[in-house]
């Protein structure tokens, strides 16, 4: 689940940037407090977000972006972003394009799209891709294991194809609320 708040006042002045908003992305895991590879997670999702927004519309406030884990069976860097993006357009924050993320990892040589948590845990390497709806490159990489250069050129055109049908799903997701 994620919630956007803002544009609003900066809560704290050491924060306030006078070119742009400050982004602020909190990931609250399940259950318990943040884990050092919570806080890494978090600043992946935030590299993304930001950019994205169109923050320079919004100087000397704070946009503030809290993920909260509900339930996690592998993918959860790529969910949240896809929420992320989902959640800033929704909340009306003007956005430059948007944004789509997809995991892959290597099973026993075998790549898999968005695997589940026990995927994740069996496999020799992981990705997780995020891409601009508007460019072709690629905005954001996160990777875990051990893979050659092969194996990632490999998961990297993968990724391109998956977040396209995510880009896809969102679009229509977006008709479907907006036409009523």
């Amino acid at each position: 689940m994620v919630a956007i708040y803002g544009p609003m006042e900066v809560q704290r002045q050491t924060k306030e940037l006078i070119d742009r908003a400050y982004i602020e992305v909190i990931y609250k895991p399940r259950s318990g407090i943040a884990s050092p590879a919570d806080k890494e997670k978090e600043k992946y999702i935030k590299n993304c977000v930001e950019a994205a927004i169109l923050s320079t519309l919004h100087p000397r406030t704070e946009i503030s972006i809290v993920v909260q884990v509900l339930n996690e069976d592998g993918s959860i860097v790529s969910t949240a972003v896809n929420a992320a993006c989902l959640a800033l357009i929704d909340a009306g924050i003007p956005m430059k394009n948007m944004i789509a993320a997809t995991t892959i990892a290597y099973l026993d040589g075998d790549l898999i799209l968005d695997p589940t948590e026990k995927e994740e845990k069996e496999s020799s390497s992981i990705f997780t891709f995020a891409i601009h709806s508007q460019s072709d490159g690629t905005l954001a990489v996160r990777t875990k294991g051990f893979f050659s250069e092969d194996e990632f050129n490999h998961a990297s055109e993968a990724s391109q194809g998956a977040c396209e049908r995510v880009f896809s799903f969102l679009r229509r997701s977006l008709e479907k609320k907006y036409a009523e």
